[in-house]
C-alpha cells in the first residue's frame, strides 16, 4: 500500500513518466496534490488560464499589426509559446473575416457591379425562373452559397499564396512550410484589416479603399524584417507579393462565384 502511494506520487497520471517537478517533462501534466479539487485551486486555475490566454491574444494581435514580419521571424527562430500559433490565429481571423465580409463584399451585388455585359443578372433571372422564386430570393441563395464556398476556398488560397514567397526566397528558406507560416501571418493581417473596414465601405468602393496600399506597405516592412533588404529591394518584393495576393484572391472569388452558380443551376444547397 505504501509502495503504491509512492509510485503514484512520482509517476505521471497521464503518460506514466517519472515526475521531476511540478509538471511532467514528457506531456506537461501537473503533479497531483491533495487540494486539486478544492474551490480555491479551481478558481486560481480558471483565472490563470483566462489571463494567460487573454494576454497571448492581445500580444499576438498587437505584434501582427504593429510589427510586420515579427511573428514570422519569432516562429522561425523557435520563440513560439508566447504567441497564438499561426494556424490557430488564421482560422479565428478568417472566420471573423468571412462573417464581416458576407454582408458587404461576398455578394452578387458586388459581382454584378463589375459585370458590364449584364450576363450575371440574366443568369440569376434564369435560376429564379427555374426555381419558381423571385430574382431577389435567388440572389440571396447565391449570396449564402458564395460565402460557404469562399470560407472553404480561402484555406487553399493561403496555401497557394505561400508558393510565391517560397519561389522568391527558397534559397534562403528551402522549406515550403516556413513560407506558409509567413503566408498565414500575411493573410491574418489582411483579413483582420478587411474585417475592420468592411462596415464603412460598400461593395463598389473596395477598389478605391486604402486596403491595397496598406497591405503593400505592410508587406514591405515584413520583407525588410525577415530578410534585411534595403528599402528599394523590400518595396520591389512587396510589389510582387501584393500582386500575388491580388491574383490569389481574384482566383478564389472566381471559384466561389462559378461554383455557387453551378450549384444553384444543379439545384444544390
Amino acid at each position: 500500500m505504501h509502495q503504491e502511494a509512492v509510485v503514484e506520487a512520482v509517476a505521471c497520471r497521464n503518460c506514466g513518466a517519472e515526475l521531476r517537478g511540478a509538471y511532467c517533462h514528457n506531456c506537461g501534466e501537473p503533479r497531483p496534490h491533495h487540494d486539486e479539487f478544492a474551490w480555491k485551486h479551481f478558481v486560481h486555475d480558471v483565472l490563470h488560464e483566462f489571463i494567460h490566454l487573454d494576454g497571448k491574444i492581445f500580444r499576438t494581435l498587437w505584434l501582427l499589426v504593429a510589427r510586420a514580419g515579427f511573428l514570422t521571424k519569432e516562429y522561425w527562430e523557435g520563440h513560439r509559446t508566447s504567441y497564438i500559433r499561426p494556424l490557430r490565429l488564421y482560422i479565428v481571423i478568417a472566420a471573423i473575416h468571412v462573417l464581416a465580409m458576407s454582408h458587404t463584399f461576398y455578394r452578387m451585388d458586388m459581382f454584378k457591379s463589375r459585370d458590364s455585359s449584364g450576363g450575371l443578372a440574366r443568369m440569376v433571372a434564369r435560376i429564379a425562373e427555374d426555381k419558381h422564386i423571385t430574382p431577389e430570393a435567388a440572389e440571396e441563395q447565391l449570396n449564402l452559397k458564395i460565402t460557404k464556398v469562399y470560407s472553404i476556398a480561402q484555406y487553399f488560397a493561403v496555401l497557394g499564396f505561400a508558393l510565391l514567397p517560397w519561389v522568391m526566397y527558397r534559397r534562403r528558406r528551402p522549406t515550403y512550410i516556413a513560407h506558409l507560416i509567413f503566408a498565414l501571418h500575411v493573410y491574418s493581417f489582411y483579413f483582420l484589416l478587411t474585417a475592420a473596414i468592411s462596415p464603412f465601405i460598400t461593395a463598389t468602393q473596395w477598389m478605391r479603399s486604402p486596403l491595397p496600399v496598406v497591405t503593400f506597405v505592410y508587406l514591405a516592412f515584413a520583407v525588410r524584417t525577415l530578410y534585411g533588404h534595403s528599402w528599394w529591394k523590400a518595396l520591389g518584393s512587396a510589389l510582387v507579393l501584393r500582386f500575388g495576393l491580388f491574383v490569389t484572391e481574384f482566383v478564389v472569388l472566381s471559384i466561389a462565384l462559378s461554383t455557387s452558380l453551378f450549384l444553384a443551376k444543379a439545384g444544390g444547397h
